[in-house]
């Protein structure tokens, strides 16, 4: 990490996708003493009366194995502009594990972190839009 730059270097897609490792398949980052990565639950849908799609989750791993929920990850920030980081590389590592997942038949559904809506009115579509593209 470059002094004054953040988490992880900066806040651009082309800067955070460095700091994405991958390993068997599953797309993770590094943060402190931890893996931060993605998780997937089933959404179902009554209207449809069956699963539509899924929705991610972010979540930690310590060096032990011990999970770390995504408000305890967050907890740990705070600067507006590294909670900002962190949302956007949870949006990466959400996109990047749904696309090598193969589903192609189903929803994502994403939530965005409160912190980094800070100071803001409505999510960075473009930014969003970006890594759509790329993945």
């Amino acid at each position: 990490m470059t002094a004054g730059t953040g988490l992880y270097g900066g806040k651009s897609l082309e800067v955070l996708e460095k700091s994405v490792n991958e390993e068997n398949g599953i797309f993770f980052a590094r943060y402190k003493d931890k893996k931060v990565g993605t998780g997937f639950q089933r959404i179902f849908s009554f209207v449809h009366q069956r699963q539509v799609g899924f929705e991610a989750f972010f979540q930690g791993t310590q060096e032990s194995g011990q999970v770390v929920s995504s408000a305890e990850v967050f907890s740990e920030l705070t600067n507006p502009d590294d909670a900002l980081q962190m949302d956007r590389m949870r949006l990466i590592l959400h996109v990047k594990n749904f696309m090598s997942s193969r589903i192609d038949d189903r929803w994502l559904f994403i939530n965005i972190q409160p912190k980094a809506m800070v100071g803001r009115k409505e999510p960075d579509i473009g930014f969003f839009h970006d890594v759509l593209h790329k993945n």
